[in-house]
């Protein structure tokens, strides 16, 4: 019995040990946190620049140009520096929390510079975040401030990623886009997604270089909606992009965007969609607007055979069961991707998956797993947002 206490006590002890060892993070004899030793937790960034004008400012266009250095213990070969990089706000909802999302950007500005983790310069300012990930020139840090665990917006993003590019049906991947599938017949050698990838990190600011550092939070280091390629957009080698489209959906309200009316059309479409791709203020809608028409029309008899030549139904059915699994309440419409690589055939891609899980955006867990898309709440309000779109 002894001998047995004595490994008990000593196997209790490593483990309040390894626990005080993962929990040392303050410099010694101080409670202000230490990068240093934070740093064999996860990647930290540290942003030396005026951060309180982002955050207290309510203009998405606000801009700083900062300095960063980017220390990765866990991969090395992608730490990096920059100097004179532009910064700005992020986001739309998340303007009014005290915690900002930023985006960050190497060609803004005309005098940026980008140092590989070799101090080398990279003369066309793209950078790659991880083995196999696009280098591009703008990134996404997201505080995930209603939604602190961090793995909505990004867990639950590359866990769907993964799982419509892996899954298969009478052995063939039904869920992979046009453009996944040519970058792998062409021997591509990045990613093609359909929705973001990242990581958590650990950002830090000063104001001045010689200034001590400020903890700022756990953040998510995210891609940025705007990076096309990654996305398969675009430049996918052997890839025909000339129909390609996606459009944000942007009103859970408005008629065009729940398929219930085309009035307007011509003059309205903007208040219900947003270029994504091809990123402009006037796109072609051409497309789009057909596909509107028939939605609005088509009969509940009509659509079960004409679905077939008007929507990807596989990858349909995929976000209609990642909207329930999920509880998406805020996903039916509104921060919906619709998209097209043909201009003929549309689905949407999941984006902005803050209201999952339960969390309304309020920031409160208020969705049963027994809720459906018609279940009201105790306020009289539906619980899933753009409950009536006739999609």
């Amino acid at each position: 019995n002894m001998l047995n206490n004595f490994i008990l006590y000593r196997d209790t002890i490593s483990e309040m040990m390894e626990v005080y060892d993962r929990n040392d993070v303050y410099e010694e004899g101080t409670t202000t946190f230490s990068p240093d030793k934070m740093m064999n937790r996860l990647p930290v960034m540290i942003v030396t620049g005026d951060i309180p004008i982002l955050e207290n400012t309510s203009d998405k266009d606000e801009q700083i140009v900062v300095d960063i250095e980017y220390y990765n213990v866990q991969d090395p070969s992608r730490s990096f520096t920059m100097k004179n990089a532009a910064m700005r706000p992020q986001g739309t909802s998340s303007m009014g929390y005290p915690k900002k999302n930023f985006r960050i950007y190497t060609q803004k500005v005309a005098n940026t510079e980008l140092y590989d983790s070799n101090g080398i310069l990279v003369e066309n300012k793209l950078y790659s975040f991880r083995d196999k990930a696009q280098p591009v020139n703008c990134w996404c840090l997201k505080a995930d401030y209603a939604e602190s665990s961090g793995t909505h917006n990004t867990g639950i993003a590359k866990l769907w990623n993964d799982a419509l590019y892996n899954a298969q049906i009478d052995g063939e991947y039904k869920f992979r886009t046009e453009a996944q599938k040519k970058a792998i017949e062409n021997k591509y050698d990045y990613d093609v997604r359909t929705t973001i990838d990242g990581f958590p990190i650990l950002l830090f600011y000063r104001p001045k270089a010689n200034e001590d550092l400020i903890f700022i939070g756990k953040y998510n280091f995210n891609n940025d909606k705007s990076t096309e390629k990654v996305f398969g957009f675009t430049d996918i080698p052997g890839f025909d992009n000339s129909r390609m489209q996606c459009w944000e959906v942007l009103n859970n309200g408005n008629s065009l965007a729940l398929f219930t009316s085309t009035e307007g059309f011509d003059d309205n479409w903007s208040e219900a969609f947003e270029s994504r791709y091809p990123d402009t203020k006037t796109p072609y809608t051409g497309d789009l607007k057909a596909f509107c028409e028939w939605m609005t029309n088509v009969s509940r008899e009509d659509f079960a055979t004409q679905k077939w030549e008007h929507l990807d139904v596989y990858k349909m059915a995929a976000y209609w069961i990642y909207l329930m699994r999920h509880a998406a309440a805020d996903q039916f419409v509104k921060n919906a991707m619709f998209t097209s690589e043909d201009g003929i055939h549309f689905y949407y891609i999941l984006y902005d998956n803050d209201t999952i899980n339960g969390l309304i955006n309020s920031g409160y867990l208020r969705i049963k797993p027994t809720d459906g898309r018609q279940t009201i709440d105790d306020t009289g309000s539906y619980v899933f947002a753009g409950h009536d779109s006739k999609l």
